[in-house]
């Protein structure tokens, strides 16, 4: 679902009632915005196991705010993404790859957790949808 500037969605109220009424089902949010979003997001997350988010969009370039994240969730609720084509790829690997974080939760956000959620690759064949 998208996050971010979108007017049906922004409603975290909303968004939080929705996920939590669907347990069994993985949500994915998007576009995280800048730092209150971001930040309001994290703090749904912790209420809400089945809520994952996505990194693209505003904002999560900005230096510490993926390692931030990663404190506050764990690299097992984040997934890489770069909102292509509107923005360059390559600023969200760097983003990913400049944070102080390990190669474990580097290889999550980039592809282990979709793998996991999708049930792809050897992530998603040993853990389907099973966080950590």
């Amino acid at each position: 679902m998208h996050s971010g500037d979108n007017p049906i969605t922004r409603s975290y109220a909303g968004i939080a009632v929705m996920v939590r009424s669907h347990p069994d089902v993985t949500f994915v949010a998007a576009h995280p915005n800048e730092r209150a979003d971001f930040q309001e997001l994290l703090t749904l997350m912790d209420a809400c196991p089945n809520l994952y988010l996505d990194l693209s969009g505003a904002g999560i370039f900005r230096y510490g705010a993926i390692a931030y994240g990663v404190r506050r969730v764990g690299s097992e609720r984040l997934l890489f993404g770069t909102d292509y084509p509107i923005c360059n790829p390559r600023m969200y690997v760097q983003a990913v790859y400049q944070e102080p974080l390990s190669t474990e939760d580097w290889e999550n956000i980039l592809h282990k957790n979709a793998e996991r959620i999708l049930g792809i690759g050897e992530s998603g064949r040993e853990n389907a949808r099973k966080p950590g």
